[in-house]
């Protein structure tokens, strides 16, 4: 969703452990639920990519192919976004209210941070950073009258409290990290398995492992199910034990492979109370989607039924 001058917006959604859900929507030109409006101020510093973790080795030797350096294990870091933002409040009750709104959404845990783009994308947050400073710093501006030159979209009516009522405004900066620097796209790519194939299209620009496979029927018994992409194969099987050793359960009649959290459980059950992490062949890699379209997941098995949803990812 854009707003009325066609820009994105954006929202900060958390639920603090033990708390209720909070949720701040910026530039969207709608109330908070204290009917404060919020308006970013200058770029999302950092949504246009992470920092990279990078290390340096040293050439060895005297002559001219010495010089210089190699780059080496390049890889990205979490994601540190920073917002500028201020809100305008109808009252001094209102403004104290929605700041401490602000610092709900903003907690340290099952927070996210959504852009609503052309596609619209999230990332997972804290109120954190690289340098562990988990900065909210919040100012007060007072309480002028609301200038005449308001920001108006065609004949929309004026961005935030109407032109020339009293307004109760303060600043913020807040700083969100994202441990997992990845954008996901909001809505998910799903499809299911027809004879033991799955074919799907990835609009992400990276392969993407946040998803999940759900295999129902799997046929039970030990395996081996073959699960294979253009560019990986999985193996799932009960493995060989040694004689004498406790007895492996087969596997599950439904049974769900969570790429991201990397669990393997019996459907039916429930994450929380089964495991069968033994059933991945530790030879073989976890699966990812690859991008593109026309990609497939295709099984060994033309019987097992089932379905594949994840979400794409963008850096």
């Amino acid at each position: 969703m854009t707003n009325a001058l066609g820009f994105p917006t954006y929202t900060i959604t958390g639920t603090p452990s033990g708390g209720s859900e909070a949720s701040i929507t910026i530039n969207s030109n709608e109330p908070d639920i204290f009917g404060s409006y919020w308006f970013l101020d200058g770029d999302v510093v950092g949504w246009d990519s992470p920092d990279m973790r990078v290390t340096m080795l040293t050439k060895i030797g005297n002559d001219v192919d010495a010089e210089g350096e190699i780059p080496a294990d390049l890889h990205y870091r979490g994601r540190s976004l920073v917002l500028k933002l201020y809100c305008e409040s109808t009252s001094e009750t209102n403004r104290e209210n929605s700041r401490l709104l602000m610092a709900q959404a903003a907690n340290t845990s099952s927070c996210l941070f959504t852009a609503d783009e052309v596609v619209p994308k999230y990332c997972y947050v804290t109120r954190s950073g690289n340098t562990n400073q988990g900065k909210l710093a919040m100012a007060e501006h007072g309480y002028p009258g609301k200038a005449s030159g308001t920001y108006t979209a065609g004949s929309d009516n004026a961005w935030g409290l109407p032109v020339g009522d009293t307004i109760y405004l303060f600043e913020t900066t807040v700083e969100l990290y994202a441990s997992d620097p990845w954008k996901y796209g909001v809505t998910p790519v799903t499809a299911d398995f027809v004879s033991g194939v799955a074919t799907f299209g990835n609009p992400g620009s990276y392969p993407s492992m946040n998803g999940s496979i759900n295999l129902n029927p799997t046929g039970g018994g030990t395996g081996p199910i073959d699960l294979e992409t253009t560019e990986r194969l999985m193996v799932i099987g009960v493995p060989i034990i040694p004689a004498g050793a406790p007895a492996l359960n087969p596997i599950p009649t439904e049974l769900t492979i969570n790429l991201y959290d990397k669990l393997i459980y019996d459907t039916a059950v429930g994450a929380f109370v089964s495991n069968y992490y033994y059933l991945r062949d530790m030879q073989t890699p976890w699966l990812r989607f690859p991008t593109g379209d026309g990609q497939t997941l295709t099984l060994n098995h033309d019987t097992i039924g089932g379905n594949l949803s994840f979400q794409p990812a963008w850096i």
